[in-house]
C-alpha cells in the first residue's frame, strides 16, 4: 500500500434569468436529465464536497483537511478569516498551504472529525474515463436559442444562480462528463490540467457543465479502494453561459460571436501531478503539530485531542503517537 493510501486509511478509525422549471442543482444538467441522488449510487458522499466560504466549492481529503483552488476572491493572504461549510456544520481554518505554482490550495480545518472523504488520485491515466462532477455553483436557467433559416436552435443555457438570501455558492449539485484530455495553463496560476466538453448529445449519463462558485469542486472516479478525486474545477470557455452545440450546429452565427461559437470547453485542476505534494505536506504539518503538543496529558473533544496530535486517543501525547505517525511516513 502506498504511503498516502496508509495515511487516509488510518484516519477511517468560475475562473470557474428566470426559467420554467429551476432545478435546485449547483451544477447545469440538460434538462430532465438531473440525477435523483435518491436512487443515483454512482457517485461519491455528497458531504466530500462543501462550500469555501461564500463564493466557491471544496473536496474533503481527510478528517480535517480539504483542498481547493486559489482563483477565487478570497486572496491566500486572507484565508485564515475564511469559513468552509462541509455537511451544513461551519469550520474556521487552523492552517493552509498553497502550491508553489498551481492553482492549489490545502487546507486544515479547526475541530473537524469528518468521517467522509476521498482519497487523491496518483494515476495519471485520467483520459477517456467517465468522471462524476460536484459544486456548489449556478445551474442551469433560461434556455440560449438562435434562428436560422426558419427554424429555432437552442445552443446551451443561462447561469441561474440561487436567490437571495442563499448564498451565491449555496446549492449543490453533481453530473457526470468524460475526460477527453489534459492540458496546462499559465493564467493566473500555472498548472496541470484534465479537460471535457459539454456536448448534444449528451456523452454520459447526466452529463453536466460547470459554472461560477463550482471552482474547488471535484471531479471524482471509483476505483477498487473507493472514491477518489482527480481534478478541481477550474475554468470554462464561456462567462454567464454553458454552451453545448459546436461550430457546425447551429449553422447560424451566434450574436456574441459572429464568426462561430468556441469549443464547449472546461478543465479542472490535475491533481495527480500533485499528489506527493498532498501527501507530504499533510505529512509535514503533522510532525510539526506532533512536536509543538508533545507530552500535554489533557487532550480532549474540548481541545480537539490536543488539535489532532492524540492520533491514537488516549488522552495524551507522547510516543505512541509518534510510533503511529513515523510508520505512516517511513513504511512503503
Amino acid at each position: 500500500m502506498d504511503m498516502g493510501a496508509k495515511f487516509l486509511l488510518r484516519f477511517a478509525v468560475v475562473l470557474c434569468g428566470i426559467c420554467a422549471v429551476c432545478p435546485t442543482w449547483g451544477i447545469v444538467l440538460h434538462p430532465d436529465n438531473e440525477p435523483n441522488l435518491a436512487t443515483w449510487i454512482d457517485h461519491p458522499p455528497v458531504s466530500v464536497v462543501g462550500r469555501w466560504d461564500n463564493d466557491a466549492s471544496c473536496v474533503v481529503i481527510a478528517p480535517n483537511y480539504i483542498i481547493t483552488t486559489r482563483h477565487q476572491t478570497n486572496s491566500d493572504t486572507s484565508v485564515p478569516g475564511v469559513m468552509v461549510n462541509i455537511a451544513g456544520t461551519d469550520y474556521t481554518i487552523d492552517s493552509f498551504f498553497t502550491h508553489q505554482s498551481a492553482d492549489l490550495r490545502l487546507v486544515k480545518l479547526n475541530n473537524a472529525n469528518l468521517t467522509e472523504y476521498v482519497s487523491i488520485n496518483f494515476d495519471p491515466n485520467e483520459v477517456n474515463q467517465v468522471a462524476v462532477l460536484g459544486g456548489y455553483g449556478v445551474s442551469r436557467g433560461a434556455e440560449l436559442e438562435v434562428h436560422y433559416m426558419g427554424q429555432d436552435y437552442t445552443y446551451g443555457y443561462e447561469w441561474l444562480y440561487p436567490s437571495l438570501p442563499t448564498p451565491a455558492n449555496g446549492i449543490g449539485g453533481w453530473g457526470t462528463n468524460k475526460v477527453t484530455g489534459t492540458s496546462s495553463t499559465t493564467a493566473g496560476y500555472t498548472s496541470e490540467l484534465i479537460v471535457s466538453q459539454f456536448d448534444e448529445p449528451l456523452t454520459t449519463e447526466y452529463e453536466c457543465a460547470i459554472g461560477e462558485h463550482d471552482s474547488g469542486g471535484g471531479w471524482f472516479r471509483q476505483t477498487a479502494n473507493g472514491w477518489e478525486v482527480i481534478g478541481l474545477n477550474r475554468g470554462v470557455a464561456y462567462s454567464g453561459e454553458s454552451w453545448f452545440l459546436d461550430n457546425g450546429n447551429p449553422p447560424a452565427p451566434l450574436p456574441e460571436y459572429p464568426n462561430g461559437p468556441l469549443d464547449n470547453y472546461m478543465d479542472a485542476v490535475r491533481i495527480s501531478p500533485y499528489a506527493d505534494w498532498i501527501i507530504d505536506t499533510i505529512y509535514a504539518n503533522e510532525l510539526q503539530n506532533l512536536a509543538v503538543q508533545w507530552l500535554r496529558d489533557d487532550c480532549g473533544a474540548g481541545n480537539n485531542y490536543c488539535n489532532g496530535a492524540d492520533v491514537v486517543d488516549i488522552g495524551a501525547v507522547n510516543m505512541s503517537d509518534f510510533a503511529v505517525l513515523s510508520s505512516m511516513w517511513l513504511e512503503p
